[in-house]
């Protein structure tokens, strides 16, 4: 249920008043589930931190993947406390699997060799889950837990809970992964009191990535593009966002219903937010493995992408050839556009990030530009833009070249710089005549 909130800009609700209307707008089985899921990962000797990492794990599918996520956990170098809370999870009709005795296992181990990682578990069972609601459950009970260890107390109005949202498919993280964003959200809340300010913190990305597959080079350049692609793009995968739990109230929670794409309510990605420097974590390649033969359209969809996944199960799925990978990028060069258009878009939106900064930049310094620095003229400011076109294209031709191993791709890419009717009309839909601006 999505909580509404007055239009008046000058009204600034508090985290905790965030908090208190977001739980108060619980249904039945919202509180049920919640209520469960706080108890089981409550410890009456140890508090929740600040800063949790909330990762659903498919308990009859995933116990393999355990030992090496945690581990990467272990290892963070961190200046405050964390916790991970794992929402072991299951279907019905999966229940009785005996694979699920093997992740509460992995898990358990994992407890005794890592004894100063805060670990929490919570199990369970659905009778046709979402990702959406599996999610929603696991925040919501972390939430109702961190609450009753008097977070957001009305007395502290900086007080803050940062949830870290990650998948159990963890490959490899930057040690001082977690550092970096307490850090970043402490800056941000130093901030915030320096100028008395209650309000949620807004949510951020990280740098994440897909691993390389040594058995699939072919299959990982697929990967690669569709990487760098989303990079260009400013895009951010899902498992590796990050929501202060009053942002994550105020948007009003995962959605219940949401089978695919399930962040898309609580994160709103403009051109000018980066990831937090130095969030580096790279996750499993093997939804690529299973899928990308069928094209980048069909890497995550309805029937694909469920409670029982099929590239969660160990397989010997075969590489693909060159051609396939060439005969993919060019179907879907990235998201929403075939090979031509899709570089375009890519340098349209790093025109777009310029312009942004600029204005940012104006506002920042608006009366020493005014007296001291005469305004570009429209060919000036325009030749800017063509530079950042062309420096976007040629990225993306070298990446071809390089990466992908493409003669034809590249030289394709090369000449969208070398028509220059295309070019134009792909700069004026950023870049207007003064007289349009």
């Amino acid at each position: 249920m999505e909580v509404k909130w007055p239009t008046d800009l000058l009204y600034q609700p508090t985290r905790r008043q965030v908090i208190d209307r977001y739980v108060a707008s619980f249904d039945e089985r919202d509180s049920h589930q919640a209520q469960i899921i706080a108890e089981s990962i409550a410890d009456p000797h140890r508090p929740l931190a600040r800063y949790q990492v909330l990762i659903p794990v498919a308990a009859h599918q995933e116990a393999a993947q355990i030992p090496l996520a945690l581990e990467q956990y272990a290892n963070q170098q961190t200046d405050q406390p964390f916790t991970v809370i794992l929402g072991l999870n299951s279907p019905v009709s999966e229940c009785n699997n005996p694979h699920i005795d093997l992740t509460v296992t992995a898990i358990n181990e994992a407890r005794q060799r890592y004894p100063h990682l805060d670990l929490r578990t919570a199990m369970t069972i659905y009778d046709q889950p979402t990702i959406g609601m599996i999610r929603r459950d696991l925040w919501n009970g972390a939430l109702i837990s961190s609450l009753g260890e008097n977070a957001y107390d009305k007395k502290n109005t900086s007080d803050e809970i940062i949830g870290i949202n990650h998948d159990i498919d963890l490959v490899s993280m930057s040690p001082r992964y977690i550092q970096r964003i307490q850090q970043f959200y402490r800056m941000r809340q130093q901030r915030y009191v320096e100028h008395g300010m209650t309000a949620p913190l807004g949510a951020r990305s990280t740098t994440i990535k897909h691993a390389t597959s040594l058995e699939h080079p072919n299959i990982s350049k697929t990967i690669f593009w569709s990487d760098y692609s989303a990079r260009q793009m400013g895009s951010s995968f899902e498992a590796g966002l990050v929501f202060p739990m009053s942002h994550y109230a105020m948007h009003g929670g995962f959605r219940t219903l949401d089978a695919l794409h399930e962040t898309r309510p609580l994160f709103q990605h403009p051109p000018f937010r980066h990831a937090i420097a130095g969030t580096t974590i790279e996750t499993s390649p093997r939804r690529y493995i299973d899928r990308v033969q069928h094209g980048y359209d069909n890497i995550w969809t309805p029937d694909s992408f469920g409670a029982t996944d099929g590239c969660r199960a160990p397989g010997d799925a075969p590489d693909i050839s060159h051609q396939q990978v060439e005969n993919i990028i060019n179907q879907r060069a990235s998201w929403g556009s075939q090979f031509e258009p899709s570089l375009v878009i890519m340098a349209q939106r790093a025109m777009q990030l310029h312009g942004t900064k600029k204005s940012v930049a104006n506002i920042a310094t608006f009366d020493i530009d005014k007296l001291n620095n005469p305004r570009k003229s429209y060919r000036e400011e325009r030749d800017e833009y063509a530079a950042i076109y062309d420096k976007s294209i040629r990225l993306s031709a070298a990446v071809l070249a390089r990466v992908i191993g493409s003669e034809h791709l590249t030289k394709r890419a090369t000449r969208l710089m070398e028509d220059i009717h295309y070019k134009n009309s792909s700069i004026d839909k950023i870049f207007k005549a003064p007289t349009d601006r």
